[in-house]
């Protein structure tokens, strides 16, 4: 299904443990969590496979990180509006 263009929940099968559809293959979700590489060097991690990446890496737990996302930006790379009540 890589390079395909599909329907918003057109793929239940691919529905997280919380009811959540897709979260792969569009962009990868930019998080606030951040991991640290010695000294003061962070790697911001963002999770769920984009369409930019291998299809073995389309899954809503696939964690990556990267130094350079909050100052020069990917489009492969956006973020999920989350509200806790």
């Amino acid at each position: 299904m890589v390079g395909s263009s599909l329907g918003v929940g057109s793929l239940p099968a691919g529905t997280s443990s919380c009811g959540v559809l897709d979260l792969a293959g569009n962009v990868a979700e930019w998080t606030a969590d951040r991991e640290f590489a010695g000294g003061s060097r962070a790697f911001y991690l963002h999770r769920g496979g984009s369409y930019a990446r291998a299809q073995r890496y389309l899954m809503a737990f696939a964690l990556d990180g990267d130094e350079t996302i909050p100052y020069v930006g990917a489009r492969w790379i956006g973020f999920r509006c989350a509200r806790d009540d």
